[in-house]
């Protein structure tokens, strides 16, 4: 299923703050890969 604006950015802002990966991906259910490319497109921006 599609996340939202907002669910990528909540993501986003809890890795930023220094949860983990991990944890971040099992509770929102994406791939490492997706959490780290919307990472980049936050910082690209």
């Amino acid at each position: 299923m599609r996340k939202t604006k907002e669910q990528k950015e909540i993501a986003v802002k809890r890795y930023l703050l220094g949860e983990r990966a991990s944890a971040i991906i099992i509770k929102i259910g994406i791939s490492r890969s997706t959490l780290y490319l919307w990472i980049k497109q936050y910082r690209d921006v």
